[in-house]
């Protein structure tokens, strides 16, 4: 054995520290040589030495940081469901791309059923009555203050305002906004149809539900509905398809709780919209694909 390898094993007799006596020995059996020089000093072969750490570092990492199983599990799991997710997906993806159209129609049609613009008067209701007392406090307070310096006065204030009342400001919106609402909708808090000829067939299905055929009175022995014509009246007919719709939209909504007529009345353009954007979509889609169908259904819903 070579004189470096007697002083390598020195070392490790004299530093009892473990890994360094495990470096020292790796060396022997990796079949690292060493070989004395002319001036006795040490030479290392380093090729081998750094082949040597690249395999220690590789076993000591592994040893310190053993692979998570399980982790690796949760990672394949994710994996898995999410590729089920995505075959799912491309599975029912004509469903799918019909619900963007179907989706579009009924949330603008169903704008009025909510009445959001109210709200919006009502902001703007409640903020120009506080800045119209702004303004006649700064001009009983600055009555030769030019206009322009006025109004950004009048900014400040109306923002100081803001900051300070916003509770009370949020409140007093909440019942004008109420208010502007109670105007479009009745008792029950359903608003008004938007169109005349849905009053028109309104009318004749409220008067089947309350007094059993379409009119609201008999005139010789037939049934007659004295609201039209001026007051006038006229026969009532014995079949309208429009009517009939309304009846089953109501009958089918009182299924799932309490509706008036007018509330069938008014949600029966949702359905036919709905139903529209529908036939619109597969028949596009027929002749030029989805992107065509989907682009059909979204124009026919929200027009």
């Amino acid at each position: 054995m070579s004189l470096g390898l007697f002083i390598l094993l020195g070392f490790c007799c004299l530093f009892k520290r473990k890994h360094f006596k495990l470096v020292v020995l790796s060396f022997v059996f990796e079949g690292i040589y060493l070989h004395e020089k002319d001036d006795d000093e040490i030479g290392f072969d380093l090729k081998r030495v750094s082949g040597f750490f690249k395999k220690f570092g590789k076993k000591a990492g592994s040893s310190e940081k053993p692979v998570d199983s399980s982790s690796q599990d949760v990672k394949s799991d994710i994996s898995f469901d999410f590729k089920k997710v995505w075959r799912f997906v491309l599975k029912y993806k004509v469903l799918f791309l019909l619900l963007i159209p179907v989706f579009f129609s009924i949330y603008f049609r169903a704008f009025p059923l909510f009445l959001p613009v109210a709200d919006e008067w009502a902001e703007n209701a409640v903020h120009a009555n506080i800045k119209s007392q702004i303004v006649q406090q700064l001009n009983l307070q600055y009555p030769h203050l030019p206009d322009k310096q006025k109004q950004a006065l009048v900014k400040e204030h109306f923002s100081q305002f803001l900051s300070e009342n916003k509770d009370m400001v949020e409140q007093q919106v909440l019942q004008v906004s109420k208010l502007f609402k109670e105007r479009f909708q009745d008792s029950d808090g359903q608003t008004y149809l938007l169109a005349i000829d849905p009053w028109l067939w309104y009318g004749y299905a409220r008067n089947f539900v309350k007094y059993g055929h379409f009119g609201n009175t008999f005139k010789d022995g037939r049934s007659w509905y004295s609201l039209r014509n001026g007051r006038v009246g006229q026969p009532a007919f014995r079949f309208n398809l429009f009517v009939f719709l309304i009846l089953l939209n109501y009958w089918l909504l009182n299924l799932f709780g309490s509706f008036s007529v007018m509330a069938g009345a008014f949600y029966l353009p949702l359905v036919l919209i709905g139903l529209a954007s529908v036939a619109a979509f597969f028949t596009a889609r027929k002749f030029g694909g989805s992107v065509a169908g989907v682009v059909a259904g979204v124009v026919v819903g929200v027009h």
